[in-house]
């Protein structure tokens, strides 16, 4: 080997040009490779403003064309499929109304006030209005907190003015907005969303400034929530196939435009899977003043003539099937011991600590989903449908606090953290207590 192709099997990561020194990944530690592309010009400060106002027209132009326009092509065809009544402008202010109520907040149609949100909707903006503010905190060359002030705060204003002035026009045609409380919750929405969204442009994560126990406390939390729901969703899957014959005859009785209340009840999807979630936990829901839907207990009247509702249980489910409502306290209990499992560097009281944590996340977790897909179809026997906020609060977060803090004692109890240490579970934010690490044939001189 000659001296210069020595020198460069010895050069150091830092003097490559195509590999950066990066945070561990999270199954281990040390440099991480990434293909260095051009470098960008930074952004002058006399261009900053241009450069700001442009992009957050741009990316949330973008956000609510990317929402709208399929809404307004499903109008049209629903506009097509009964007969073409009324006119266009009619169908303009229906597509605007739709789109104005999945921010939240109440609205009225046909004579029928509700405060349903569908949910569908309501993900697809905020996952929307979070990429509009990354995208344009990228754009001015986001490097700082203030940045993201800059970034996310842009979005929010151009964003937040085109979603006051389509609840406006929606009300001059038959899909009348409640502004007041469209207007404030959509607000709350838009301003969360672009703040997180403008907060991932950043190379460092502001939460990374947290504690560690805490992160893992979060991650657990919101895994065991996420865990939950795709548990909600198959059981609901599962509720659709047995009662197949009665959705189908809810969408038969519509005849040949059954598909609309097809594609209807598609945008509500979500507070189903949430309902089923109570419906798992405990406390169950109602489809109705004076309704309960539980494993043990269905007391409810007749149905909304949609094909959603056709997997509302109409009997309790038998002795066997009471299994189900294990399902939080077992979930919760994996992702404890997990949390356990990738903490080598705590000890049990902090483990403890970030078990009971977790535990909290997730309960409010499940207060937020039950509050957003709870709601009301008119004032009289469906003034009251979804989940109790308060029930969920106390039945699932006090199975998912106990399962957290058991997982963490059985952690302990079955020596999870030694047998982390073996497997060399080392994470970018953790440090292998010494004395935990045990001394191998290798190490002896």
């Amino acid at each position: 080997m000659d001296e210069q192709s020595e020198h460069t099997s010895l050069e150091s990561p830092e003097s490559r040009p195509d590999v950066t020194m990066g945070p561990a990944d999270e199954g281990g530690s040390g440099p991480s490779e990434q293909a260095a592309g051009p470098p960008r010009r930074p952004v002058r400060a006399s261009e900053r403003p241009r450069m700001l106002l442009l992009s957050a027209l741009a990316s949330s132009v973008w956000a609510t064309g990317a929402i709208f326009a399929p809404l307004l092509l499903l109008t049209v065809a629903v506009w097509f499929a009964s007969g073409r009544p009324g006119g266009g402008a009619d169908v303009l202010t229906l597509a605007l109304g739709v789109w104005a109520a999945g921010h939240g907040g109440g609205f009225t149609v046909a004579g029928l006030a509700t405060t349903w949100t569908p949910l569908l909707l309501t993900v697809l903006i905020a996952w929307r209005v979070g990429k509009a503010a990354a995208a344009t905190t990228r754009n001015i060359g986001g490097r700082s907190t203030a940045d993201v002030r800059a970034g996310a705060g842009a979005v929010a204003i151009v964003y937040f003015a085109l979603f006051g002035l389509a609840a406006w026009i929606s009300g001059l045609g038959p899909f009348q907005v409640d502004l007041g409380p469209t207007l404030l919750q959509g607000g709350v929405l838009i301003v969360l969303s672009a703040a997180v969204g403008a907060s991932t442009a950043l190379p460092h994560q502001p939460w990374m400034n947290l504690t560690v126990w805490t992160r893992r406390a979060f991650r657990a939390g919101m895994l065991t929530v996420m865990t939950l729901l795709a548990v909600s969703s198959l059981t609901l899957g599962v509720f659709f196939a047995v009662r197949t014959e009665q959705t189908a005859d809810i969408v038969g009785h519509y005849g040949d435009q059954g598909w609309i209340t097809v594609l209807l009840g598609l945008l509500y999807l979500p507070n189903m899977v949430v309902w089923t979630l109570a419906y798992l936990v405990g406390p169950g829901y109602e489809v109705g003043v004076n309704t309960t839907v539980q494993v043990s207990l269905v007391e409810a009247g007749p149905l909304p003539g949609l094909p959603v509702f056709g997997a509302v249980p109409t009997e309790a489910l038998p002795q066997w099937a009471s299994v189900l409502m294990a399902a939080p306290m077992l979930a919760s209990i994996v992702w404890g011991i997990m949390l356990t499992y990738r903490s080598p560097d705590l000890k049990l009281a902090r483990v403890a600590t970030a078990a009971v944590t977790a535990g909290l996340w997730a309960t409010g977790g499940f207060v937020l989903l039950t509050w957003l897909a709870a709601g009301s179809l008119g004032d009289g026997r469906l003034a009251s449908m979804g989940g109790d906020v308060g029930e969920m609060a106390l039945l699932g977060g006090s199975q998912v606090v106990l399962g957290m803090c058991g997982a963490a004692l059985l952690g302990r109890l079955f020596a999870v953290q030694r047998q982390a240490v073996r497997d060399e579970v080392v994470r970018a934010d953790t440090m292998v207590i010494p004395e935990q690490a045990e001394k191998k044939p290798d190490d002896i001189d």
